[in-house]
């Protein structure tokens, strides 16, 4: 049955695509013959080579809009793996004040800042460097670096394009307080 159904759907695709060829075909006949017959001869060359030239233009523009739009794509994902990162590394930072460890691995920040000067919005960088210099004049369980932390994530929620519109800092710094005591064990 299966063998049979995908026969089925190939020859009505053939099918579609002969009836396609044969109306593109009637349609170019009947523009040439009822358009270019009415012209003169060095019109309809002209007219001819005018059409050509905006269908050979337009398929251009279209090619550099899928260009840019796949360009996009990949920077959303660069963006994205950047952003994961920084989560990851911010919240193993948290959990480790949250037990009483302390130190960052240098070569994560190190890579973790590479992707953001490659990729981030400079809002995003901006609120990076404040948190960073916070985490460095203070202590991670400073409620000032929890608060910058969030307004890291709040900039890049803006960036990704979610938004933010329900959600304020106050709570989820609550949600983030919440979460480092739920691994200290309180």
């Amino acid at each position: 049955m299966n063998f049979i159904s995908q026969l089925l759907s190939v020859v009505f695709g053939i099918a579609l695509l002969g009836l396609l060829g044969v109306g593109i075909y009637y349609a170019f006949n009947f523009v040439t013959e009822n358009l270019f017959a009415s012209l003169d001869p060095q019109l309809s060359a002209i007219t001819a080579i005018a059409a050509a030239t905006l269908l050979i233009s337009s398929c251009i523009i279209a090619s550099a809009l899928r260009g840019s739009q796949r360009d996009i794509h990949v920077l959303n994902i660069k963006k994205r793996l950047a952003y994961e990162q920084f989560i990851q590394i911010w919240r193993k930072v948290f959990w480790q004040n949250s037990q009483q460890q302390t130190g960052i691995d240098a070569s994560d920040l190190q890579e973790l800042e590479k992707q953001f000067i490659l990729w981030a919005n400079p809002k995003i960088i901006q609120a990076y460097i404040k948190l960073r210099q916070l985490a460095a004049e203070t202590h991670f369980s400073d409620p000032k670096v929890r608060a910058q932390f969030i307004k890291v994530l709040m900039e890049i929620r803006k960036d990704l394009g979610l938004s933010n519109l329900g959600l304020n800092e106050q709570e989820l710094l609550k949600w983030s307080e919440d979460f480092r005591d739920h691994l200290a064990g309180r």
